[in-house]
């Protein structure tokens, strides 16, 4: 009894000086996603570039306090090099191979969350790429990343569909990959109307209400827009009331119960209402198809082999690839967005904008007004 009231204790010692060790070594630790990216790392840096007024140069404000605008040709990097000219030659090394590659992307949030939601998918890219980093370039505005792109401050950006178009008319820059969300690099419209309305197609649409979401809305407003004056109806005139509701879903609910004849929205909103009895209430009639997604462009002053390694590396970033999986999770949980990989793109994607944009103009310029560019949306 005594040998075994021994060997009791010597594993109850034992317990008390290994399990706190055990214990406390799984504390301490966060997801990555909820903590801020290391100051000390490259690709945790982000410039911040705020459009300047016309004949002006952009200012560049970096959480770095080694970057330096290059926009600004007086400015003096640490090297004692001109940042106009470490704009053009910092990505590149003696060899021709790029370091540094500089992506400008949209401001849908500000420079630090910027940074911090796109630091992994910057490091898998660089990783990909064979380069130091791939450094986020983020600006104030839609008409900042023009601006970026235009000074030679950046060498690729992911834009806004309608902000791709007023970049082309100034900059020489080629789309190379657009994002697929739900299985598709395109998304839709609808226009809707009560099943009980006796309204079948556009044409009848004259004396009646009508709803869109937002003026800045691609699907909920835009090409509705367009596809109503394509059918002989005039928006500022024909319809007895006209709301912007501002939500997708307040459209359906205005409609479905007969606030308003019919309205605009993305394709399938209906599919928000609380149940399907609501959602056979309401029926199409006129469906807007193939918005191209935002296309992420190049540069055409990058050679031919980085632009290709720039197209691979984001066709690799799919949910088929277990890396890139886990880069897109990330991503998708903290921007609430539903990206599953990239696949090609082609300026002639982008066609139907044009021809929106077109509409548009020309219906503005019989009405006197002020056509209005396209340079900022809603993304839906």
């Amino acid at each position: 009894m005594s040998s075994i009231r021994t060997e009791t204790l010597r594993f109850m010692l034992f317990a008390l000086l290994i399990l706190p060790g055990l214990i406390f070594a799984g504390c301490g630790s966060e997801p990555v996603r909820d903590s801020a990216p290391d100051s000390s790392s490259a690709s945790a840096g982000v410039t911040q570039v705020k459009s300047g007024t016309p004949g002006e140069p952009s200012t560049a404000v970096s959480s770095e306090p080694t970057s330096v605008s290059a926009a600004d040709p007086s400015a003096v990097t640490q090297t004692g090099q001109p940042a106009a000219e470490t704009a053009k030659t910092a990505v590149a090394d003696s060899g021709g191979a790029h370091r540094t590659l500089r992506m400008a992307r949209i401001p849908f949030r500000n420079a630090r969350e910027l940074v911090i939601t796109h630091e992994p998918m910057m490091k898998y890219l660089a990783a990909r790429l064979g380069v130091d980093e791939v450094k986020l370039v983020s600006a104030t505005d839609y008409k900042g990343i023009v601006d970026l792109l235009k000074n030679d401050s950046a060498d690729m950006a992911w834009m806004g569909t309608f902000n791709y178009l007023d970049a082309q008319r100034s900059v020489d820059v080629v789309p190379v990959v657009r994002p697929k969300r739900f299985g598709k690099s395109t998304y839709g419209g609808l226009v809707i109307a009560h099943q009980d309305s006796g309204i079948e197609k556009l044409t009848q649409l004259k004396g009646k209400s009508f709803a869109f979401v937002d003026r800045k809305s691609a699907s909920g407003y835009l090409f509705p827009k367009a596809a109503l004056i394509r059918n002989g109806i005039d928006p500022e005139h024909d319809f007895s009331e006209v709301k912007y509701l501002k939500q997708h879903d307040s459209v359906c609910m205005a409609v479905l119960y007969r606030k308003i004849d019919a309205g605009a929205i993305y394709d399938d909103a209906r599919m928000k209402l609380k149940s399907r009895e609501q959602a056979a209430k309401l029926k199409v009639i006129e469906t807007i198809a193939n918005i191209p997604n935002e296309p992420i462009v190049v540069s055409r002053k990058l050679d031919k082999a980085t632009v290709e390694k720039i197209t691979s590396a984001f066709l690799s970033l799919s949910m088929e690839n277990p890396d890139g999986k886990v880069v897109l999770e990330q991503f998708n949980s903290v921007c609430a967005d539903h990206i599953e990989g990239f696949e090609k793109a082609d300026d002639a994607d982008y066609d139907v904008i044009r021809d929106m944009d077109r509409v548009l103009k020309e219906f503005d310029a019989r009405n006197g007004a002020t056509a209005q560019p396209l340079t900022g949306e809603s993304g839906d």
